[in-house]
C-alpha cells in the first residue's frame, strides 16, 4: 500500500422521493466495479533530465512567471 492507494469501497445510492420523477441515469454507482484496481504494468522511471524539468517546474520561481 501506498500513499495513493485506498482499500474502501463505497457505494452511492440515489433515492428519489414520491412524486418525483426518476433520472433516467444510473440510480447506483459501486466503486468495487466501477475501478480497474492498481495499473498492470508499472509505468518507466522518469530519466535524468525528465527529473530536472520536474523539479524547475514544481521550483517556486515557476510559479510567479508574468
Amino acid at each position: 500500500m501506498d500513499y495513493d492507494s485506498f482499500t474502501w469501497a463505497p457505494v452511492i445510492k440515489v433515492q428519489v422521493g414520491r412524486g418525483v420523477p426518476a433520472e433516467p441515469h444510473a440510480r447506483e454507482w459501486n466503486a468495487k466495479n466501477e475501478f480497474s484496481g492498481p495499473p498492470r504494468e508499472k509505468p518507466k522511471r522518469l530519466g535524468s533530465w525528465e527529473k530536472y524539468a520536474q523539479v524547475l517546474l514544481l521550483a517556486n520561481e515557476f510559479m510567479f512567471v508574468d
